[in-house]
C-alpha cells in the first residue's frame, strides 16, 4: 500500500484540496545530493500541485487548512492505473501499426497507411484511456487525519 502525507490547502463540506508537494523533505536528508526525489523536484515546472478529493465522511468537520492527512492507495489500484495510462496506448498503437502494415502489404500502398494506422491507434487508445479513467477515478483511497495545525 502506497502512502503519502499531504497538507490540506482548502476544505468545505464536499471537497478536500491538498498540496502534493512538501518542500521540507530534503532539508534534513543526508542523501539529498544523489536522491531521485530531489532531482524530480528540481526538474518540476510547478513546485506546488493541488489535488481535489471528495470529502471523506470520517473527516467532515474535523479538517481545517494546514492539517496533514495521510493518503493511502492499494498497490493493485496503482498497477491498474499504470497499465491503463502507459501500456494500453502502446499496445493499441502497436496493434494498429501491425494492422496497417498488413493492409499496406495487401494493397501495395507504401508506408502512408502504416503511419496513419499508428496515429489512429494512438488516438483511439487515448480516447479509451479517458473513458476507462472515469471508471477508476472513484476508487476507494483511504484518507486519514495525521496531525492538526
Amino acid at each position: 500500500m502506497a502512502s503519502e502525507a499531504l497538507t490540506v490547502i482548502d476544505t468545505d463540506s464536499e471537497m478536500l484540496q491538498v498540496n502534493t508537494r512538501r518542500q521540507s523533505w530534503c532539508n534534513n536528508c543526508d542523501a539529498r545530493s544523489g536522491c531521485g526525489m530531489q532531482l524530480l523536484q528540481a526538474a518540476s515546472f510547478s513546485k506546488q500541485e493541488i489535488l481535489s478529493f471528495p470529502m471523506p465522511a470520517t473527516l467532515r468537520g474535523k479538517v481545517v487548512r494546514g492539517d496533514v492527512v495521510d493518503f493511502k492507495v492499494q498497490d493493485q489500484q496503482i498497477m491498474q492505473l499504470a497499465f491503463l495510462h502507459y501500456l494500453l496506448p502502446l499496445i493499441c498503437m502497436l496493434a494498429a501499426t501491425l494492422l496497417g502494415t498488413a493492409l499496406s502489404d495487401v494493397l501495395n500502398a507504401g508506408e502512408i497507411p502504416v503511419i496513419l494506422a499508428a496515429f489512429s491507434g494512438l488516438l483511439l487508445s487515448l480516447f479509451l484511456v479517458r473513458q476507462l479513467s472515469k471508471k477508476y477515478v472513484e476508487f476507494p483511497a483511504g484518507i486519514l487525519l495525521l496531525s492538526k495545525s
